[in-house]
C-alpha cells in the first residue's frame, strides 16, 4: 500500500505550538479510512511568521524568481 504519491492531497494544520494538537492524526486516519488519498501535516508557525508562511516559498533573488516566472510561462521547449 503507498502512502504518498504524486495525487496526495494535503491539508495543513498551523499552530503556535502545535505538538500538541492531534488534528493531523485524527484526519489522516479518517482520510486512509474512507480511501481519501490525502495527509494532514503539522505546520509549527509563530504569529509572526504567519505573512511569510502563507505568501509562498520565494527562489532567491528577485531576478532569478523573474527567470523562473518567464520560463513556466514559455512552457516547455521542444528539441
Amino acid at each position: 500500500m503507498k502512502i504518498v504519491d504524486g495525487a496526495t492531497g494535503v491539508l495543513g494544520s498551523v499552530g503556535d505550538p502545535i505538538m500538541q494538537v492531534r488534528n493531523p492524526e485524527v484526519w489522516s486516519a479518517l482520510f486512509r479510512a474512507n480511501g481519501v488519498n490525502a495527509l494532514c501535516i503539522p505546520f509549527h508557525v509563530s504569529p509572526g511568521e504567519l505573512p511569510t508562511f502563507f505568501c509562498g516559498p520565494t527562489y532567491g533573488p528577485e531576478s532569478a524568481r523573474s527567470d523562473l516566472h518567464q520560463t513556466a510561462q514559455a512552457g516547455p521547449r521542444l528539441a
